[in-house]
């Protein structure tokens, strides 16, 4: 096997309408980072309680990204309408092309996923839109103990 071919690579290409994601919001650096599972612990209960919220999905929202590798994540639902608790933040994700990863095992090795990503297929392609939110999104099927409904969507410039 070619080392390009072992390169981790998007399971598919989606066209995305543009979502609004409400939810806790908090930075990190690449330092603390390790800190967004206890930001997932703490919003968890809430799923499935905040008016307004679309569906069944989560989410897990990169952005307001700083030139030092600072970020903001925001763990959120979608939303409609305005009446959010108190400590919400919300992002739009803009309307789209995402190349879109299935994380493939359980959610401990989730990190692995996110590393292959930008450590490995990000730098040989030309067309990330950088700067964009990028996001996690975990369906109704997700499961802890084997990965299974997390995917990672990484936005790509639109062609002119």
């Amino acid at each position: 096997m070619s080392a390009a071919s072992s390169v981790i690579q998007p399971s598919r290409y989606e066209d995305s309408p543009e979502l609004l994601v409400a939810g806790v919001n908090r930075t990190y650096t690449m330092e603390n980072r390790g800190g967004i599972p206890q930001q997932w612990d703490e919003f968890a209960p809430r799923l499935g309680t905040i008016p307004g919220q679309v569906g069944r999905n989560a989410y897990g929202v990169c952005w307001n990204f700083t030139p030092d590798f600072g970020f903001d994540y925001l763990t959120g639902i979608e939303i409609y309408g305005n009446e959010l608790p108190p400590d919400f933040t919300t992002v739009s994700l803009p309307a789209g092309r995402y190349a879109v990863f299935t994380h493939d095992g359980p959610i401990s090795t989730f990190p692995k996923t996110i590393s292959a990503i930008w450590s490995d297929w990000a730098p040989t392609v030309t067309d990330i839109a950088h700067g964009s939110p990028c996001f996690e999104r975990y369906t109704a099927e997700f499961d802890p103990a084997t990965g299974r409904g997390t995917e990672v969507w990484v936005p790509l410039i639109s062609p002119a």
